[in-house]
């Protein structure tokens, strides 16, 4: 047995913040435009110019990072563009990434597959966003903590408050409890009211999945194989929980030194929100699906409302950060908004981003540890070269605002709420942590100087990043959102 707890035990914050990051649009590499050698209105580009760049990252990038290979998938206005492999699946076969064929883990982007299969129940009138999801539940309720229930909507945007106890994987696909036996024993408590602060929570997705599970009569591997993957044509996706594997699938490596040793598979307790295996072929139709109103070629497996409830914010730690929609976490940079979702198992990650008002999206994924090494960089350096290409904007200009705030108010150390609060060692938990000082007015995080723009809103001084401070009712400082949730804790 080979049980692997994942704990805040990185090298630097750095190799954190990418491993947070990878989940969200926030990115970790936002801190700049690079040069665009051809001037061109936002959107302007055709296939060839794609291919250019792409092929030119990832020969770069897959070098720079140490990454065995990755596959990548464009889509555009109900097509697939471009779909290409690049670098070895298995190095011992020297078998080749190709995207039609080599199956990869996607890690957290299963969410996807989640909050497609609510927005199916909701529009069949067998689940309401909005109300106790303790109706839905028959064996074991969620607790009582706060007054307020929580929701389906707010477990679809990590705002149902729920702890998060340290995550574990098993190479012993008999460890894993059926998922009701599962959440029942292993449901973490709530720490906030629910709709107060983003904690991802992946728990809470896969509590919307047993939902579903209990709700439709069948397990929910059986329904997403019926209602999601077939009816797109997905035939090299499934979810990855016991043997057999793939025959394709693509091997999963964390470099040590100048070796790459190739991992174990990594089974899930909660595998509904983490353990979907798939192509960048099939993962392309089911873009298509979410940018061309829930259909791909001749069929439908959503409503054109359901998916632009998924493409809409639902909720936000502040007016000005981007948020959550359904399934779907937000990004703002260059003036674009993107939605999509990041993930990360061992041995793998993968991204996927839409740009709605385009019409476009990508995915790609790759085959190295996304935790413990640098290779998540390479996610964030993707979105960033590509909208700084394609979508040039200039940086944005500090509004004139007068500040009038105490900075040291707002000085001191944050900690990033995914943590366990139940734990006894919290320090354990440090590498979490982040300081904000003061100098000249201004606000330092992480090495960036801030300054102010409106009240508790903070501008990356030559920058696009945005953070935010809230405070309670004796006007206290308790978080610091950027735009994820730092809890205040000095």
């Amino acid at each position: 047995m080979d049980r692997r707890m994942i704990l805040p035990d990185l090298r630097t914050w750095q190799l954190l913040l990418c491993g947070i990051l990878i989940l969200s649009l926030a990115g970790c590499a936002l801190d700049g435009l690079v040069d665009t050698p051809i001037p061109r209105e936002p959107g302007d580009f055709d296939s060839l110019d794609l291919a250019e760049f792409v092929d030119s990252f990832f020969e770069e990038q897959l070098d720079d990072l140490d990454i065995p290979g990755a596959a990548f998938a464009f889509v555009r206005d109900g097509q697939v563009v471009m779909a290409k492999g690049y670098g070895l699946a298995n190095i011992e076969r020297e078998i080749a990434f190709d995207p039609e064929t080599t199956v990869v883990r996607v890690g957290s982007v299963s969410k996807l597959i989640v909050a497609t299969a609510v927005m199916q129940l909701v529009e069949r009138g067998q689940l309401d966003l909005h109300v106790d999801v303790n109706r839905y539940l028959t064996t074991f309720q969620i607790g009582d903590e706060y007054n307020d229930p929580v929701t389906l909507a707010q477990l679809l945007t990590h705002s149902g408050g729920f702890d998060h106890p340290p995550y574990w994987t098993t190479t012993d696909p008999s460890e894993i409890l059926p998922l009701e036996q599962y959440l029942a024993e292993q449901m973490p408590p709530r720490i906030t009211p629910p709709g107060e602060v983003l904690a991802y929570s992946s728990h809470g997705y896969d509590l919307a999945a047993y939902i579903v599970e209990e709700i439709s009569g069948v397990p929910f591997t059986e329904y997403v194989e019926n209602n999601i993957l077939q009816p797109l044509g997905m035939d090299q996706s499934s979810y990855l929980i016991s043997p057999p594997h793939p025959d394709d699938m693509a091997v999963g490596y964390a470099a040590e030194g100048r070796n790459q040793v190739p991992q174990p598979i990594d089974y899930d307790p909660g595998y509904p929100s983490g353990s979907f295996a798939s192509t960048a072929s099939d993962m392309a139709k089911l873009m298509i699906a979410f940018l061309q109103d829930g259909c791909y070629q001749d069929t439908c497996i959503l409503t054109a409302e359901s998916v632009a409830l998924m493409h809409q914010q639902q909720f936000t730690n502040h007016p000005q950060l981007p948020g959550w929609a359904y399934g779907f976490t937000e990004g703002l940079r260059n003036n674009q908004r993107m939605i999509g979702h990041g993930g990360a198992i061992r041995g793998f990650g993968t991204d996927l981003t839409l740009l709605p008002e385009y019409g476009l999206g990508y995915f790609f994924t790759f085959n190295e540890e996304c935790y413990q090494t640098v290779a998540c960089a390479i996610v964030s350096r993707f979105r960033s070269q590509f909208l700084d290409t394609f979508f040039p904007a200039d940086i944005p200009a500090l509004p004139d605002y007068e500040s009038t705030t105490d900075l040291d108010r707002l000085t001191g150390t944050y900690r990033y709420i995914r943590y366990s609060h139940s734990e006894i060692y919290t320090w354990e938990y440090a590498h979490f942590d982040v300081e904000v000082t003061q100098s000249d007015g201004q606000l330092l995080l992480r090495g960036l100087r801030f300054v102010e723009i409106a009240p508790l809103v903070f501008q990356q001084v030559d920058g696009q990043m945005l953070m935010a401070f809230r405070e309670d009712d004796l006007g206290n400082i308790i978080y610091m959102f950027n735009p994820d949730t730092f809890e205040r804790i000095d």
